[in-house]
Formats: C-alpha cells, structure tokens, sequence
C-alpha cells in the first residue's frame, strides 16, 4: 500500500475554493504550469489558442 504523505492530508482537508486559490497564486508565478494546465484540462477551443500562443 502507499503511504499517505503529510502533503496529501493536509491537501485533503482544504475545500475546494482554497486548492483553487492556491493552484491560482501557483500559476501566476509559473506560466509552464499555467499553460500545461490549459491545455491538459481546458476546452478544445481553448487548447487551441494557447498552442497557436507558442508558434
């Protein structure tokens, strides 16, 4: 079995507003992770905006 980090519990117990805020305040200091983020789990029209961004 895999061990629980102390990570996870505490990641767990927050509601859903504040992991959005913090995945927010994240992106705002790392744009790569914004942009994985798009286009891994944005809309299909969305996804393509941010990779005609690269080009």
């Amino acid at each position: 079995m895999t061990e629980i980090s102390e990570l996870d519990m505490l990641l767990n117990r927050l509601s859903k507003e504040e992991l959005v805020r913090i995945v927010a305040e994240v992106c705002e200091q790392d744009p790569m992770l914004k942009n994985s983020l798009l286009l891994k789990y944005g809309e299909e029209k969305s996804d393509k905006r941010q990779v005609q961004t690269f080009k």
